[in-house]
């Protein structure tokens, strides 16, 4: 018998939950993901990058603060401020990154996703 982990589950609860309520708590959130059977095999800082990611993906600008608050609340990753700096440099990427010039913005284009936001050939 062969038992596989994955994180799909993680990531499906996150996007079901954060999409329902937005401005919902990381600290709840992590706390369910902890108490899950399923998910027990991997440690904290696992699934803060899963939640990350997930809400990075959805859109949802995360602050360093409440990312903070978040993880305090963990054993393992209470006072490590180098993994949070760590956990929030995909969201300052995503923030800073995808700026195109509105003018230019429709539907049937397709842009190379590069500093200047020219239009892709």
């Amino acid at each position: 018998m062969q038992i596989l982990f994955t994180l799909e589950k993680a990531k499906k609860d996150v996007r079901r939950h954060f999409s329902k309520n937005p401005r919902a708590s990381i600290s709840a959130m992590y706390r369910n993901l902890r108490k899950d059977s399923s998910l027990s095999a991997y440690g904290d800082y696992v699934l803060f990058a899963r939640i990350v990611n997930t809400l990075t993906d959805i859109g949802i600008v995360i602050k360093k603060k409440t990312l903070g608050y978040a993880m305090r609340q963990s054993p393992e990753l209470k006072g490590k401020s180098i993994l949070l700096k760590e956990l929030m440099r995909p969201q300052r990427m995503f923030k800073y990154s995808f700026k195109l010039p509105r003018t230019e913005l429709s539907k049937d284009s397709v842009y190379k996703l590069h500093s200047k936001g020219e239009k892709a050939k």
